[in-house]
């Protein structure tokens, strides 16, 4: 008998677990069925592909954006910029200045000698050197183009962005007290 109320007892448990277990899908039976009811919505046709013609670029026909317009200018009226006419003359024998750089020269004044200006120019060491218009100063080709009373303008000639082409800069050295 006992064995009887223990599987009576069991299949009391087993009705409740199953009748729980109903209670909490029932929600989602109804969901299911809801979707399962409503009308399948009309998907968008697709937008008419458009055809674009094809383009084929030629790099020799338009302006490089990268080089300046100076270069252009020259190619176009005939000669080649990487031959122009603005190199460092490799030829000519460097002066003592030349092997120094411009950061680290000072013009500490001027002197009127042999019917033209001069400047005095002092070095990082404190040896100071007299330098004249023409000659040259400075790692960078540097030429003295006109001395005045409180500076020395140089004409540097420095490589550019593009292999083989040099460009001129003007420099100014002034005066230090």
């Amino acid at each position: 008998m006992s064995r009887l109320k223990s599987k009576g007892l069991w299949i009391g448990v087993l009705t409740l677990l199953v009748v729980g277990c109903s209670d909490q899908n029932s929600g989602l039976l109804q969901y299911i069925e809801e979707v399962k009811s409503t009308l399948p919505s009309q998907i968008e046709a697709l937008p008419e592909l458009v055809v674009i013609e094809s383009f084929e670029f030629d790099a020799g026909k338009v302006r490089d954006p990268f080089k300046p317009l100076e270069k252009m200018a020259a190619e176009i009226q005939g000669y080649d910029a990487l031959s122009n006419a603005v190199h460092p003359d490799y030829s000519r024998l460097k002066q003592a200045m030349e092997f120094m750089p411009l950061d680290t020269l000072r013009m500490v004044g001027t002197v009127f000698f042999q019917l033209e200006l001069w400047a005095l120019v002092e070095t990082f060491n404190g040896e100071i050197y007299r330098v004249r218009t023409g000659d040259y100063m400075g790692l960078d080709h540097g030429e003295i183009g006109a001395i005045k009373e409180t500076s020395i303008e140089l004409l540097e000639v420095v490589s550019d962005s593009e292999p083989g082409v040099w460009v001129k800069r003007k420099a100014i050295l002034e005066i230090q007290q």
